[in-house]
């Protein structure tokens, strides 16, 4: 069947998104909340050009679709091609049985070639999502794509139908400790191949937005379609929010977000 790309993410409601970036930064709960729906925009935007027939929406809580099919309806008109909006509830205790849950929905749907990512990277190249997609045909399904992240995490998987959900909660891919271990020692218990992406940094942290908008006002020169997607809503919700990158002058490494 076709391609898709899963984006995994929590409906952008106040006090349960970016909560961490919130508790780091001078932003409170609802201009986070503002900023994580522009980062699910522009993901759900980057997705809409790659070499996919459709995008799923892997989506918690679950009693939250209206908010999503509110994000959908504001989007469609920019879509270039004609896409497929799936809904997939994520289900279960904690992220290992939702991640499965998701997964277990996109493999049961027919799906074929699959690439799940967060919406924390609204600057992903939609080529980068294509190069996924290819290592995953070229090599006959028998391998998964990572990105790696910051911390040891992982922005990006790439999976195919054979890809057997159970494996997630029973090696604890997510839970069991710093992702990119417990992914190694999964791909050598299964003698799985790994192909590894470019990393890139998500955002949760206050220094985590610091390079964001760093990276957004230096795209915003250059020609960067060559390598980076740019995050048009992110950049307006930064703009419409007056941040910008304090230095203090004692320390020329602390960097801080302020408001004009």
């Amino acid at each position: 069947m076709e391609n898709t790309v899963i984006v995994f993410t929590k409906v952008p409601e106040v006090g349960t998104v970016k909560t961490r970036l919130a508790q780091t930064s001078i932003l409170n709960n609802a201009e986070v909340t503002t900023l994580a729906k522009a980062m699910l925009m522009d993901t759900i935007m980057l997705s809409s050009e790659t070499d996919i027939e459709s995008i799923c929406l892997g989506y918690y809580p679950e009693d939250k679709e209206d908010l999503l099919l509110e994000i959908i309806d504001l989007l469609a008109p920019e879509f270039k091609k004609e896409i497929k909006i799936n809904l997939f509830p994520q289900t279960g205790k904690n992220f290992d049985e939702r991640f499965h849950s998701i997964v277990k929905s996109a493999i049961e749907f027919g799906f074929e070639y699959i690439v799940i990512l967060g919406a924390d990277l609204p600057y992903i190249h939609p080529k980068l999502i294509d190069t996924t997609l290819n290592l995953l045909k070229r090599n006959n399904s028998q391998n998964i794509i990572i990105g790696p992240a910051g911390g040891g995490g992982i922005y990006l998987l790439g999976i195919s139908k054979k890809f057997d959900p159970n494996w997630i909660i029973d090696h604890q891919l997510f839970r069991g400790g710093v992702e990119i271990s417990q992914f190694v020692k999964f791909a050598k218990s299964v003698n799985i191949h790994v192909d590894i992406l470019p990393p890139l940094l998500d955002l949760d942290l206050e220094e985590d937005l610091v390079s964001l908008m760093s990276f957004i006002e230096l795209m915003s020169i250059s020609n960067y379609e060559t390598y980076y997607h740019y995050p048009k809503y992110t950049a307006k919700v930064v703009k419409d929010l007056n941040l910008y990158i304090d230095q203090q002058p004692e320390d020329t490494r602390r960097r801080s977000i302020k408001k004009m």
